[in-house]
């Protein structure tokens, strides 16, 4: 069964967490990574979830993917878990919106409790633009 856009977005997603991730995956890495495995050819830029070091710019250990459904996510991490990317042995297991948001929040507090100088405020406008 083919879902409409309209249903997707009115379900949960199963989410995985993907572990010991090189600093330098991109969400199209991800995506080159994970599409093979879903029923319906989805674009996943807005399922990827990649939480960065804000000072460095660098990502974390890991990020998290929304996947349409618990059989297919469970499909990604059976084939894709101590998969080697770019020299790194990948750990992906299951995970939820819970770790999700607490990974992003985490991040997000550490930025806005860090004093920062003038110049990084600047660099980072830069960056973001």
């Amino acid at each position: 069964m083919i879902r409409s856009d309209r249903e997707y977005e009115s379900i949960n997603f199963a989410v995985i967490k993907i572990g010991n991730i090189p600093w330098e995956i991109s969400s199209r890495d991800v995506k080159d990574l994970i599409e093979p495995f879903l029923w319906k050819n989805k674009a996943l830029q807005d399922w990827v979830h990649i939480p960065i070091n804000r000072q460095t710019g660098k990502t974390l250990s890991e990020l998290f993917v929304e996947i349409p459904t618990i059989i297919e996510a469970q499909i990604i991490c059976s084939k894709l878990d101590k998969l080697i990317l770019k020299q790194r042995a990948l750990s992906v297991t299951m995970s939820s919106y819970e770790e999700l948001m607490a990974a992003l929040t985490k991040s997000e507090t550490n930025f806005k409790n860090e004093l920062i100088s003038e110049a990084d405020v600047e660099s980072l406008k830069e960056i973001c633009m």
